[in-house]
């Protein structure tokens, strides 16, 4: 079992099978963290879609005040989402990684800064990536958040 020093692992990657299926590598391997994705707001029936995601936001730092550890994922493609997730993780210790895959939208991640950024053309494995992945976490850092809202303002 890993053990992560930050308080979120917040991972950007188009809701894709291969990125739910990383998510549920990485998740095995961090039971301690409290899965929070994308694919809570695509298994809502409330037709909000933006509203859903900004009560998303909002709830993250509730659950990190109550001494959660999470891993969030979810594919921010405009600026003020990526903005406002940022503005309310402020303060924290998030590690901010970044998925590439071919099915991505060109603004998908403009603006941030990851700490750690994994191309699937060069590994399409979710299982060999949750691998590397789990293997950079001790070793990452915690800037990328705080760059990227700096850029993003």
């Amino acid at each position: 079992m890993f053990h992560v020093k930050q308080q979120a692992i917040v991972l950007n990657g188009l809701p894709t099978p291969f990125l739910a299926n990383l998510l549920a590598e990485l998740h095995s391997a961090l039971p301690g963290l409290l899965r929070f994705d994308v694919a809570l707001l695509a298994s809502a029936r409330h037709q909000d879609a933006g509203g859903l995601q900004q009560a998303m936001h909002f709830c993250l730092p509730a659950l990190l005040q109550a001494g959660q550890t999470l891993l969030v994922a979810h594919a921010w493609s405009d600026t003020p989402a990526k903005r406002e997730l940022l503005t309310e993780l402020a303060g924290y210790e998030i590690c901010l990684l970044g998925v590439h895959q071919q099915e991505d939208s060109a603004g998908l991640h403009e603006g941030f800064e990851y700490d750690g950024a994994w191309d699937t053309a060069s590994c399409n494995d979710p299982a060999l990536l949750a691998r590397r992945i789990l293997d950079f976490l001790p070793e990452a850092g915690s800037a990328g958040g705080r760059l990227s809202l700096q850029g993003l303002l």
